[in-house]
């Protein structure tokens, strides 16, 4: 909060400012706004409704009575002049209790930077030189010389009627009725008078405090602090960036120097000889100069801040209305919206409150991020972000815990900085971060790296951007539009085949059917080492998912019949647990299948998931599940024997990448490949595998490489894609014969065996139609391999064996 700076050295404790306030007649005392060593000031209203800054002086606090009554004929004096010069703070009337040991002065009030004269008690804010100076930092060339014609003409007057001001500094300069007016008028006193010597270090002059000559020093230094932003004790240190080539700037520095000075001969006469040599820096100064001038004050940037959070809920309800009035006092508007109802007119309210909001703020709470109202706007802001190079910024905040956020969320806010409030106890500190984080420039590289980058191992999240489909997709959805019995995702590694499998569960339970998913990379070594264990955990699994769609169940060993086989067992449990319990359909998604492939019983597990499909034509029962098996190809690098995999079911073979889709991928990583030239030689490297296509992109994208440094890294043991080359050596290293054929397809030798050509192009590792066409995959992989496997190229480029 900005308040009115209190006299240094003479801060007022917490609890005083927590004090009922005095009585003043005629005046209702609002709350405390500001104070010094000897006194606080109060905004409070007159009985006609006016607002007034009210300073209370309390004989307390001074060291001896005299100093106190010092104190208060110096505001006498001041009284009898304070309206007569617009540059000084007008004092409405002066009060005394002696009683009560105080004296009063009801004054003018200052400004609100931001509602000017519209005075709001619960958020007001003094606008004093020394708030510009805080909020601004330096201020330009013409706003120091309003300053200095105001005030010299100000002092030349106080000057005349032999007062002297003493506390010359920025925190005593309001700013009124369009004009800098010197307030806290406490040290006021009569030129040469006696008594102890007062004032601010940095702005007290060394000696003859009592003189005009001492006002016009402290001055100089407000003027070089206005003008540097330093503190005056660094006078004269400059900034490191202030430019001596403004002969304007020169010569008005030179003058601040001539008020700084403490030899009497090289100083100014007189206020009004300042004033003069002043106003000659004027674009265009007039012949004769008034007293002072109308001043146009500084318009402070008002922030538009949007809130979002979940309405109607504590402490959500709590939060908001601490940010929507105490914002306020730092310049910026909160934006908030109370919908009715879920209708198109909100919808394009919300949108247009995101598109003028400079921040969106999002409080999230254990209700908040369950909200779909929630996710929609917060969504809505993102993309608004996106389009906006980094406007309006994000401000997470977590209320009273540290709630799990759905991946859609986390993937919008993990970029951005979060904040935490706990309590009201941890009110002031959350609105000064936030405060400092809204003054803080646009942290425009995080977004773009949150546009631009995203992890590349795993699956795409569902709400990601860079998902791109290819034409298994579209098949996908038609079979299980069509309830297929069986559908089989295949492929190598890396290449979307669990993506598209959490995309089609998804589509399932959008169009109302049960929906569950197994993941066997989760299941232990255990629950493979006999057919029981693993019916029953694979059993548990789908319990598990479907506990909160269907009652089932919960102890599996009793469902168990011991004079069955374990295959009849789980068939049953299938049936009468599950299928019969629902009423649409069921899809069954199970990954990783491969992990069945070698185990004695993977052949009869795949076997009795066949029978299914025949079964439907004589139990209707089984027309209610669709079993999604998903599983990688490099299996096939490591056994031989084929008829372990399903010979029936829908067959979805993932695809690479063509060159189209890169192109589309490109651009949502923000083009890091220029040109057609580039994306023909990044199509050419990679040869459009998912996984290397997006890492590729990523890369490119986060350190702005050229296709030159990009290619030259590619295929370094170390390097980009070093994890998923390692892999692919390793599958291949398990077996000799196919590693000779490698060598043979990389010396360019053709035809290859039929039953290795099926192997590896299965696995991904060669293309090709035909044992007689078969090359490798991709030139990252051919690289690669011809260094670790020995086989180079000749000077005529064709291939040789190189000596180990």
């Amino acid at each position: 909060m900005n308040r009115i700076a209190p006299r240094e050295q003479g801060g007022v404790p917490e609890a005083a400012r927590n004090a009922l306030p005095p009585q003043i007649h005629d005046h209702a005392l609002l709350r405390w706004i500001g104070g010094g060593a000897y006194g606080d000031v109060w905004l409070g209203r007159g009985v006609t409704g006016a607002f007034r800054a009210i300073k209370v002086v309390e004989q307390k606090r001074f060291p001896e009575v005299r100093a106190y009554e010092r104190e208060f004929e110096g505001v006498k004096h001041f009284d009898s002049i304070s309206r007569q010069h617009p540059a000084f703070v007008n004092i409405l009337h002066v009060g005394r209790n002696d009683r009560a040991g105080y004296f009063y002065y009801v004054m003018e009030v200052a400004d609100d930077p931001v509602r000017r004269k519209m005075i709001d008690p619960s958020c007001y804010v003094a606008h004093t030189l020394k708030w510009e100076l805080d909020e601004y930092g330096r201020l330009p060339l013409d706003r120091c010389l309003q300053v200095a014609l105001t005030l010299t003409a100000g002092l030349q007057y106080l000057h005349d009627h032999d007062l002297v001001h003493r506390d010359v500094k920025p925190a005593n300069i309001i700013f009124a009725n369009q004009c800098w007016k010197l307030a806290d008028i406490g040290l006021v006193t009569k030129i040469d008078d006696t008594g102890s010597v007062v004032g601010t270090p940095g702005f007290m002059a060394p000696d003859n405090q009592r003189q005009p000559s001492a006002d016009l020093y402290s001055l100089g230094k407000l003027l070089y602090q206005i003008s540097t932003g330093l503190d005056p004790r660094k006078y004269p240190e400059l900034p490191t960036d202030f430019s001596n080539d403004d002969g304007r700037w020169r010569s008005f520095w030179d003058l601040v120097c001539r008020a700084c000075e403490i030899e009497p001969a090289k100083q100014f006469r007189s206020a009004a000889h300042m004033r003069q040599h002043f106003a000659r820096l004027c674009p265009s100064p007039p012949d004769e100069l008034p007293d002072a001038r109308p001043i146009a004050p500084i318009e402070p940037k008002v922030l538009n801040v949007a809130v979002l959070y979940r309405r109607n809920v504590q402490p959500d309800e709590y939060v908001f209305g601490l940010l929507q009035t105490r914002l306020l006092k730092n310049h910026c508007r909160v934006l908030g919206d109370s919908p009715a109802s879920s209708d198109a007119k909100w919808a394009r309210e919300v949108e247009a409150m995101i598109a003028q909001a400079d921040a969106v703020i999002a409080l999230l709470s254990p209700a908040s991020v369950e909200s779909e109202v929630f996710a929609y706007e917060l969504e809505m802001a993102h993309d608004s972000a996106r389009r906006r190079q980094g406007e309006p910024r994000l401000l997470p905040v977590r209320v009273q815990s540290n709630p799990s956020l759905p991946s859609s969320l986390a993937s919008i806010l993990r970029p951005w900085p979060a904040f935490s409030w706990n309590g009201p106890e941890e009110d002031e500190r959350l609105l000064a971060s936030l405060v400092e984080a809204l003054k803080s420039p646009v942290t425009v590289t995080i977004l773009q790296r949150a546009h631009r980058v995203e992890a590349t191992t795993g699956p795409v999240s569902m709400d990601s951007q860079y998902y791109i489909e290819r034409p298994d997709d579209e098949e996908f959805r038609r079979a299980i539009a069509r309830r297929d019995s069986l559908i089989l995702i295949k492929g190598p590694r890396q290449m979307g085949k669990t993506s598209l499998l959490i995309r089609g569960l998804r589509q399932a339970k959008a169009n109302q059917l049960q929906m569950a998913f197994t993941d066997l990379q989760k299941f232990s070594a255990l629950d493979f080492e006999t057919p029981d264990k693993f019916y029953l955990a694979i059993c548990q699994s789908l319990a598990d998912h479907l506990a909160d769609q269907i009652e089932l169940k919960t102890s599996l060993e009793k469902t168990w019949d011991s004079r069955l086989s374990v295959h009849s067992n789980f068939e049953h449990y299938l049936r009468r647990q599950v299928l019969s319990k629902i009423s649409t359909h069921l899809i069954w998604g199970i990954d990783e299948v491969d992990r069945l492939f070698g185990c004695p019983f993977g052949y009869e597990v795949f076997r009795l998931f066949c029978t299914w499909q025949a079964a439907r034509q004589l139990v209707p029962l089984w027309e209610r599940l669709t079993l999604v098996l998903a599983y990688v190809t490099e299996a096939h690098l490591f056994t031989s024997d084929f008829a372990e995999f399903p010979p029936i079911g829908t067959r979805l073979a993932l695809g690479d990448f063509l060159p189209e889709k890169l192109a589309e991928l490109n651009r949502l990583h923000g083009s890091p490949l220029k040109t057609s030239k580039d994306l023909a030689r990044f199509m050419n490297l990679l040869g459009g595998q998912p996984f290397l296509v997006r890492h590729g992109l990523n890369h490119l994208a986060m350190h702005d490489l050229s296709m030159d440094e990009f290619e030259s890294q590619a295929d370094r043991d170390e390097g980009i894609f070093s994890d998923h080359l390692r892999y692919l050596l390793l599958c291949l290293a398990k077996n000799e014969a196919l590693l000779d054929v490698v060598r043979a397809v990389l010396r360019g030798q053709r035809p290859i065996p039929l039953e290795a050509f099926y192997r590896l192009s299965s696995a991904g590792v060669i293309v090709g139609e035909s044992p007689a066409d078969t090359v490798p995959r991709c030139r990252l992989y051919a690289d690669y391999l011809r260094r670790h496997l020995g086989v180079g190229l000749t000077p005529s480029g064709t291939a040789s064996t190189m000596s180990p």
